[in-house]
């Protein structure tokens, strides 16, 4: 894992992670400030090929997230241990978290997961297109209330395909494309400005 300056405000867009924002409720927002953060936790496996979930949180406690992203996450699979690594990072680090399952997995599941210090308030998991021989993947819609704006935000969060072949990356950002602009029509959400 890089360093958390190196991660705090980063938006990648059509690689490992995609991350959307859209304040609901009024038509006038007042600018906010969010720390978002965003990791590839490989199933709790660092570079040294060690388990280390400890590890990991030590790394979030210290970037000190508003929200953050996890990808790669285990559920109780066999390859863990049979750990629930999202309620184990909720308890080391003592923040909410949620998690999206994409697929069945050694028993358990496998998928991304959010981190709030704001009271998450509804989640859910969309299933994105897989093409060929593709991984199932998906991204995990949450609302948050925020304590420092009377509306609430959504946050999307991902991890799509890095093959060569960018035709599912391309379908999936479609996917989140589609539901961005289907959610900004229904509820009058509006993008927030993180600079």
């Amino acid at each position: 894992m890089g360093s958390i300056e190196s991660k705090a405000f980063t938006f990648v867009i059509g690689t490992l992670a995609a991350i959307f924002l859209m304040v609901t409720g009024s038509t006038a927002v007042e600018p906010f400030r969010l720390r978002v953060l965003s990791d590839n936790i490989h199933h709790g496996e660092e570079i040294d090929r060690k388990l280390d979930l400890k590890r990991i949180a030590r790394l979030i406690k210290s970037g000190q997230p508003d929200i953050m992203s996890l990808q790669e996450v285990d559920q109780n699979t066999r390859r863990t241990g049979m750990v629930d690594q999202p309620a184990e990072l909720a308890r080391l680090t003592n923040i909410e978290i949620v998690f999206g399952k994409n697929l069945d997995f050694e028993g358990g599941g496998y998928g991304n997961a959010v981190l709030s210090q704001s009271p998450i308030k509804k989640r859910k998991n969309h299933l994105l297109p897989v093409e060929g021989n593709g991984e199932q993947r998906g991204f995990l819609v949450v609302e948050l209330q925020l304590p420092t704006v009377d509306e609430s935000i959504l946050f999307l969060a991902t991890h799509l395909d890095h093959r060569s072949d960018e035709q599912e990356r391309l379908a999936s950002a479609e996917a989140e494309r589609s539901f961005t602009v289907a959610n900004v029509r229904r509820h009058r959400r509006f993008p927030a400005d993180l600079g």
